[in-house]
């Protein structure tokens, strides 16, 4: 057992994740939703957790199919999207999104999406390297604590924040949220492309 991997591998993650766009999202699915929290939570864990395991797993793999800029490109789409229907469909793109039963599928693939190719991704494959195979449950146990840990500390203030906030005005920052974290996804795009 390597407790300096799961102890670096959490602090990583959080470290790299605290405030950043997957918590936003996170958070807005959270206040987009009514009875559905805890699969809307679970979906969020599971897709930040998978999007990462991707990169300690397979590496380089997907970006060799697929460009980075295709990759951000569709997941800004459809945060895009998300946002937009929010604000025109109001309740019904909420149920949409992230209510009922397909609630897990949506949330995980939303925020597995917006993972892929992520500094986090990065940090967890730059782990993965350092530490090697021989650690990789030691990887997995420190990835699964920081996908608990951050989607918890999203929920718990969407919690806080829907007890001050009114249904139609939750609506409106979550589309706001998606909207924001769709265009920054666009220019981060378009800047590291043009570094390139």
């Amino acid at each position: 057992m390597n407790p300096a991997a799961i102890v670096s591998t959490l602090a990583t993650l959080i470290l790299a994740e605290m405030g950043d766009k997957t918590q936003f999202a996170a958070l807005a699915l959270s206040l987009c939703s009514d009875g559905s929290r805890l699969r809307i939570f679970t979906g969020c864990t599971i897709g930040f957790f998978l999007a990462n395991i991707v990169a300690i797993g397979l590496g380089g793999f997907l970006s060799s199919i697929l460009p980075y800029t295709v990759i951000k490109m569709i997941s800004a789409i459809a945060f895009l999207i998300f946002g937009i229907l929010l604000i025109k469909r109001g309740e019904k793109a909420i149920t949409s999104i992230v209510g009922g039963r397909y609630s897990l599928i949506s949330s995980t693939i939303l925020i597995g999406s917006l993972e892929l190719g992520d500094k986090t991704n990065l940090a967890t494959l730059g782990l993965a390297t350092y530490f090697g195979l021989q650690s990789i449950y030691e990887l997995m146990l420190g990835l699964i604590l920081a996908s608990i840990t951050l989607m918890g500390v999203a929920f718990a203030s969407a919690s806080l924040v829907s007890k001050y906030i009114s249904v139609a005005g939750i609506r409106h920052i979550s589309a706001l949220i998606f909207i924001a974290v769709a265009l920054y996804i666009i220019i981060d795009t378009l800047a590291i492309d043009a570094l390139s």
